[in-house]
């Protein structure tokens, strides 16, 4: 339960001090919150950079976790009442933690995976993980029907696609004299037609070339003829021939990764494109809907409690203020503290926290950074302040920046000297007119004036930079040009769409840091959790895997790292056949499911903020 906002935050001055509880709610629990305090100090989660190093000993870092477990238990209690152990559910991920740990033992390869499961417990970690699992709580009936939807989708492909991959081109041989009787002859065409070097490929394709029986359908060349034999294309995973790799088929299709490879081997087989079009495509569209359906609910509703909690708050504190302004005589008369100084004394210790500096530093600023010497400069700084600030001043400016971004799109590879030598001299000129912009600005508005707006600090930054690169010009491998290029984004101070667009993606950037901190450490534990479990199975060695030295496998972190990336990007079905085909189904279906719809999960909320964001602005 949180505090009442008129109380506003703890002032700085205050901080680490006792003081006496002013909310009756938490009056009873002055032990309990001054060891928490204490325990958090001492044995909380570490930093996260000590998060790589939890797994080097298990049993150290075991006993640390089983002791903090203990030490909360007997200073909070354990579950009867209020503010104990297990009433907060972020120990519950403690718990199963070491009980993993424990029941792991020094056999199970995969428990030291476990302790990344527990992130720092910072605030807005856990307003996030709280969001996260409101959001499951959401998805709950959006998920039953996408399965029930993906499960008619599924059984639609069995009846009509069923059988329909594994027809191949094949070489027949014809009769001869040796082939004495027919009996003879049906074995040697057995035989034959069951060696793979007598299906037809074409070039740099792993897979024969698949035809069918109708007018429709693919065509072989002359001298081979339509089969059904053999295995599937892609190692055998991609057909219709059972519930479950139909499924399989249909789930690729809603996720759109590598689409069009499956809808040209269907329509090589058997003629069905109108059924994709008109059942298929459409019906996995509609399903990938569900989702941003329930996304648009669910802001819906935040922001209908976000106002009511806001139509609630501005009533209580009207209500607040009329009862501090009827006690505020007969409180003072019996000389004790109201609420009235305690709200003003708040809002005193804000006004002088708002004095970062110290008084030595804001003498240090009126003495070297605001220049007043005498009347002559006062009055070439009138003057000056004058032409900086004219719009023909910045359109000025405006058009050598557009002319530097043109200059800087000509460079190319190869390149004629004599461009070179135009485009060098051109990013000197609009040096040094920057540079003298940037001195007449800060003539005209002294550091102090010059140095408190952001884009002149950053234009500061971008020339102070380019002089340097002058400098260094000389030296292999630095170039006049590399932060050169950054002098564009000053557009956004006098393009207001531009500007729009920066604030929107930095503000973004700022509200889904926990968010995103999450699916890094989601990413980082399915990592190790596929390295341990696919590690042994080499994919580089594997014979029926065609490719050379493929990039994709999980025999180190660092590639199973990209894999796992590649997969959260949706192109996953093809790393999933190599897996299969060495590991087995079974293991890898599961392990690239959670990833697909863990990860989903987690980058679903990325988009809300930033169109929240966008609508604010």
């Amino acid at each position: 339960k949180p505090l009442p906002f008129i109380f506003g935050d703890t002032p700085p001055q205050l901080l680490n001090t006792p003081l006496e509880e002013l909310d009756p709610f938490y009056q009873s629990q002055q032990v309990c919150l001054f060891t928490r305090t204490d325990i958090s100090n001492i044995i909380s989660s570490p930093p996260v950079i000590c998060l790589v190093f939890r797994c080097l000993n298990r049993y150290t870092f075991m006993s640390i976790y089983t002791f903090e477990i203990i030490i909360k238990v007997l200073s909070r209690g354990f579950c009867m009442r209020r503010f104990t152990f297990l009433r907060d559910p972020w120990n519950w991920l403690d718990v199963v933690v070491v009980m993993c740990l424990c029941v792991g033992g020094g056999g199970v390869r995969n428990s030291p995976c476990v302790c990344f499961l527990t992130p720092p417990p910072l605030s807005g970690m856990k307003m996030t993980a709280r969001a996260l699992v409101q959001s499951v709580k959401r998805f709950i009936h959006v998920t039953v029907l996408m399965v029930f939807g993906l499960s008619v989708l599924a059984l639609i492909g069995l009846v009509l696609f069923m059988a329909t991959l594994n027809q191949k081109c094949v070489l027949i041989p014809q009769p001869s004299p040796s082939n004495l009787t027919n009996i003879t002859f049906h074995v040697t065409l057995t035989l034959f037609v069951c060696l793979i070097e007598n299906y037809y490929f074409l070039p740099d394709k792993q897979d024969p070339l698949l035809c069918g029986n109708s007018s429709t359908a693919g065509v072989c060349p002359k001298g081979y003829h339509c089969r059904r034999i053999g295995k599937n294309p892609n190692y055998g995973f991609t057909n219709f021939d059972s519930f479950g790799w139909s499924l399989l088929a249909q789930f690729r299709l809603m996720t759109k990764d590598y689409w069009e490879n499956l809808l040209q081997l269907v329509r090589e087989g058997k003629s069905f494109v109108i059924v994709f079009m008109l059942i298929i495509f459409p019906s996995c569209f509609c399903l990938v809907s569900l989702i941003l359906a329930a996304v648009a609910l669910t802001s819906l509703e935040q922001d209908k409690a976000a106002v009511t909690e806001a139509r609630q708050k501005e009533e209580e504190f009207i209500q607040i203020q009329g009862v501090i302004k009827s006690r505020e005589e007969e409180e003072v008369r019996g000389f004790h503290l109201p609420l009235f100084f305690i709200y003003h004394a708040h809002l005193i210790f804000l006004e002088e926290d708002q004095r970062s500096c110290s008084l030595c530093w804001y003498r240090f600023a009126n003495l070297f950074l605001k220049w007043n010497c005498c009347g002559c400069w006062r009055w070439l700084k009138q003057r000056l302040y004058t032409f900086v600030t004219h719009p023909f001043f910045d359109l000025g400016i405006i058009i050598c920046i557009i002319l530097n971004t043109i200059f800087m799109a000509m460079v190319h590879y190869p390149m004629t000297y004599e461009l070179y030598y135009k485009v060098d001299i051109a990013v000197l000129v609009f040096t040094l007119i920057f540079t003298v912009e940037m001195l007449l600005k800060i003539m005209a508005l002294d550091p102090y004036g010059y140095f408190k707006v952001g884009w002149n600090i950053y234009e500061c930054i971008i020339i102070c930079g380019s002089l340097i690169n002058l400098l260094l010009a000389n030296l292999e491998g630095l170039s006049v040009m590399e932060l050169f290029e950054l002098v564009m984004l000053r557009l956004a101070r006098w393009w207001p769409t531009f500007n729009m667009l920066l604030k929107i993606t930095y503000s973004s950037l700022k509200a889904l840091g926990n968010l995103t901190f999450i699916l890094f450490i989601m990413v980082f534990v399915f990592s190790l959790v596929g390295m341990q479990l696919f590690q042994d199975d080499n994919i580089v060695e594997n014979h029926n895997i065609t490719v050379n030295s493929p990039r994709w496998h999980m025999q180190d972190f660092f590639h199973t790292f990209l894999l796992i990336f590649r997969i959260l990007c949706g192109e996953w079905i093809e790393t999933l056949w190599d897996c299969m085909e060495v590991s087995g189904p079974i293991s890898c279906l599961i392990f690239y499911l959670m990833v697909l719809v863990i990860g989903n999960l987690l980058q679903k909320p990325h988009r809300g903020p930033l169109e929240e964001q966008g609508g604010e602005l």
